[in-house]
């Protein structure tokens, strides 16, 4: 008993019942399980049957008013069974449909709730149910499990569904007739038809739009700080003016810490917003400010310098190793070449490109644009000593005053 939806959400009303006691539930469910409740009389707002209820007891007679379902529910129930035919004939098969139901108003609607039951029961037993009563419910639904459009017979307002079905599809047919039909476009003239020209594209923004004011702010309950939403807008904005005006993908295919990285980049200098920003995300604001740092030096490059090393062929790190070679001795190691001595790092990049690090506090941070040449890189930075100039003059070109300066 209730081992279907609708059954369980009939048992369900049983157990709420008002003045309930749950020695009598049991007392009725016993009753239902060893066969003591005869056979059920469905008919639209009742159900009836008698109940022997054991030595000295003697057999009642059950019967449960219920409360019809109301008309706009009723109405779509046939609706939809007049729409389609083959929900009429789940219902005569003892179905009933998922499509029904929710026209009914759903299962909440369809099962009677406890203010629109009443019980009566010939027996002498005083409070809101007795076990006579109660068994006659648990048979109900061990009944709706097996035949749940019984449902409709209960609730119903009609015996005869099958008419009620029937006037509602004349009524729906007579509708649509009396409505205008749209004639719709010829599909041979639509075909031939010469479209008319695409109106000019408008011009781009020489500059991406600024968002003064909000629309509207968010609640006083809301975390949702406005600032916040701001520069989301101000962000979008920016993306899209270069989506239209540069191609590209605008930074969109970026990956979550990448992206961190960019949103975090333009508040390195602002304290309070990368504080905020770290509280939000829970990652430390020295963790943010490595992230921003690297993609102020290299973008989406650098902050995968930073992050995510790699493992180049050995010969690749020749360049790097003979650079900072100059400034002591160097260990290598995937892509990175390390002197410990004067903690500085050197990463070759997945773009071929060089990155110099330093070791701050026990961390590596990104802070200078890279380039092809590590020793370029290094004498950027200031770790080596710039190379003296050397040149040498050539002979001038004829009918050429000037003398070439030559890179040997």
């Amino acid at each position: 008993m209730g081992a279907t939806p609708l059954g369980a959400a009939w048992l369900a009303r049983l157990r709420i019942q008002p003045g309930r006691e749950l020695s009598t539930l049991d007392r009725g469910r016993e009753l239902a399980e060893n066969g003591a409740v005869g056979v059920l009389t469905w008919a639209p707002g009742h159900v009836s049957a008698r109940v022997d209820g054991g030595s000295g007891d003697g057999t009642q007679a059950v019967l449960l008013r219920v409360e019809r379902l109301g008309h706009p529910a009723w109405r779509g129930a046939v609706d939809a069974m007049a729409r389609a035919p083959q929900l009429l004939a789940d219902v005569l098969d003892g179905e009933l449909p998922d499509e029904v139901v929710a026209a009914a108003g759903g299962i909440d609607c369809l099962i009677p709730a406890p203010t629109e039951v009443r019980l009566a029961c010939s027996c002498s037993t005083w409070g809101a149910i007795c076990s006579h009563a109660a068994a006659v419910w648990y048979v109900a639904a061990h009944t709706i499990d097996g035949r749940p459009a019984t449902l409709l017979d209960l609730r119903g307002h009609d015996t005869d569904l099958v008419g009620a079905v029937r006037r509602r599809a004349i009524r729906n047919r007579s509708r649509a007739a009396r409505t205008p039909v749209d004639p719709g476009v010829d599909i041979v003239s639509a075909f031939v038809r010469v479209p008319a020209p695409l109106p000019a594209p408008m011009p781009l923004p020489e500059r991406p739009g600024v968002l003064e004011t909000l629309p509207a702010r968010p609640g006083a309950a809301r975390t949702i700080r406005p600032g916040d939403v701001h520069a989301l807008a101000v962000d979008a904005a920016r993306r899209a003016w270069e989506l239209a005006t540069e191609g590209g993908d605008a930074a969109l295919g970026l990956d979550a810490d990448t992206d961190l990285a960019r949103r975090v980049g333009p508040l390195i200098d602002d304290q309070a917003a990368l504080i905020a920003l770290a509280t939000a995300t829970g990652i430390d604001a020295w963790t943010l400010a490595r992230l921003g740092l690297a993609w102020r030096a290299g973008g989406a490059a650098g902050v995968g310098v930073l992050l995510r090393p790699w493992a180049p062929l050995t010969a690749s790190l020749t360049p790097g190793i003979a650079a900072l070679t100059r400034l002591g001795p160097v260990r290598s190691r995937q892509n990175l070449v390390t002197c410990v001595e004067r903690q500085v790092q050197l990463r070759l990049g997945r773009d071929r490109c060089w990155y110099l690090l330093r070791d701050e506090g026990d961390t590596w941070v990104l802070r200078e644009p890279p380039r092809c040449d590590p020793a370029d890189l290094l004498r950027d930075a200031g770790l080596v000593a710039p190379l003296p100039p050397v040149s040498r003059r050539g002979s001038a070109r004829a009918g050429d005053s000037r003398q070439l300066t030559l890179p040997w």
